[in-house]
């Protein structure tokens, strides 16, 4: 089996803020690694090979002895001998399998943005949050240019290694990304945590803010239920990032009986309204911000009277005093419990539902995945959506409804994955 394959510069990202060191994240490769189609491969080997036919380099070697230009002056004539009118050229080329990669992708111009090192202005900004396996990338790769070589070379099967086996498992994309298994182990003692607090706090009749562990329970609670919030709907990392209850609109005529939550929401510190969007808010969600919001009333009627503190739908308390929640409050309530940047889920959101595409077939069986379609995401999580897909326009070609059912399918299943649970109760429901 050959072990042949390229590597090509992944995409340069330009950040404004520092990078964040910290071990849980996973490794990032600067480099995309593809496998070589077998007839490549079969050349390349070829070129490379003594006279006995086993290949005859010790270290790194040029295969072509001539500039980028010449190179390419070079296959410019040769496609011009297969197709004497000129219009097979080499971008024509990389055009075609750009396209043939996203069809394969359902359409994901991303990912295949990622694969192929080759940016693409429709998802600028969705590849700062986007990373994605190597070995994801070589799989998808590796099928488009066998769909090609089978119709050009019909009847020749290569005998090919599982790209496990030559491919590193690193991550190619943006600077971080956590270890699941490890931020699913923080926010499930988060969560644990948070419902022992909220069992206390139904335990007592009267608040006082300057209880230390009062103050413990409340803003434990209050951190667990604003990282829910945000896995559960992609809200940027903001100064206050929950909407107060009088914001959300509850959804009644959904055909399964489902109650949803919907949210006029624009989250941009600025105060700009670019990429509003509607946040869809799914029913434990929902029960939960209602149970907080009633508790929230008890704790304002403790706190000295102030307007800042009734605008509020959330805070956090310390020393006695009301704090708003944001990346530095989060940051110093939650420790090392969640030692996390800024936005680390929408990282996540963006990367594990789109399970379906980026898990290799013969590793999914018939076990069902989390999947939402990349225009999902970006229009109903990220507030990315294009012109024309305004998700509360009535002559939107991707219409509330379509973002409401794929949401409902893929959210709760993904927020059980990354370990929370419905922690908030009314009183008389604690477990």
């Amino acid at each position: 089996m050959k072990h042949d394959y390229f590597r090509i510069q992944a995409i340069d990202y330009e950040y404004r803020s520092d990078k964040f060191e910290i071990d849980e994240f996973r490794q990032r490769s600067d480099y995309v690694y593809l496998p070589l189609p077998p007839i490549v491969s079969l050349v390349v080997r070829t070129l490379l090979s003594d006279s006995q036919g086993k290949l005859s380099i010790t270290e790194p070697t040029r295969l072509v002895q001539m500039s980028g230009s010449q190179l390419e002056t070079a296959i410019r004539s040769n496609l011009k001998r297969l197709d004497p009118t000129g219009r097979l050229t080499p971008g024509r080329l990389e055009r075609s399998f750009f396209a043939r990669l996203v069809a394969e992708t359902g359409g994901d111009l991303a990912v295949t943005s990622l694969i192929l090192a080759k940016p693409h202005p429709l998802v600028h900004a969705e590849l700062y949050y986007l990373a994605i396996g190597l070995r994801s990338a070589a799989g998808l790769y590796r099928r488009v240019s066998r769909r090609i070589h089978e119709a050009a070379f019909p009847g020749w099967t290569p005998d090919e290694a599982p790209v496990d086996d030559f491919i590193p498992d690193l991550d190619v994309g943006c600077r971080y990304y956590p270890v699941v298994e490890q931020l699913s182990n923080n926010i499930r003692t988060i969560c644990d945590l948070a419902r022992k607090a909220w069992a206390r706090i139904h335990r007592k009749r009267n608040f006082d803010v300057h209880d230390p562990e009062f103050e413990h329970d409340h803003n434990m609670v209050t951190l667990a239920l604003t990282l829910m919030f945000s896995y559960g709907t992609g809200v940027r990392a903001i100064t206050s990032p929950l909407p107060r209850l009088d914001e959300i609109v509850e959804i009644l005529d959904r055909p399964d009986k489902v109650i949803l939550g919907i949210a006029d929401w624009a989250d941009k510190d600025d105060g700009s309204r670019y990429h509003k969007r509607e946040l869809i808010i799914i029913d434990d969600l929902l029960k939960m911000l209602r149970a907080y919001g009633k508790y929230l009333d008890r704790v304002r009627a403790a706190l000295p009277a102030s307007k800042t503190i009734g605008r509020l739908p959330a805070f956090f308390l310390i020393k006695g005093k009301a704090v708003a929640i944001g990346p530095n409050s989060i940051a110093k309530i939650a420790g090392n419990l969640y030692p996390y940047p800024p936005n680390t889920h929408r990282r996540v959101l963006v990367r594990e539902l789109r399970n379906k595409i980026l898990m290799p077939r013969e590793e999914s069986g018939d076990q069902p995945v989390i999947n939402c379609s990349a225009e999902i995401i970006r229009a109903g999580l990220l507030g990315h959506w294009t012109i024309g897909q305004e998700p509360w326009s009535e002559l939107s070609n991707l219409p509330l409804r379509a973002i409401e059912d794929a949401l409902l399918r893929s959210i709760p299943r993904l927020l059980r994955k990354l370990g929370f649970v419905s922690f908030l109760k009314p009183p008389g429901e604690e477990q």
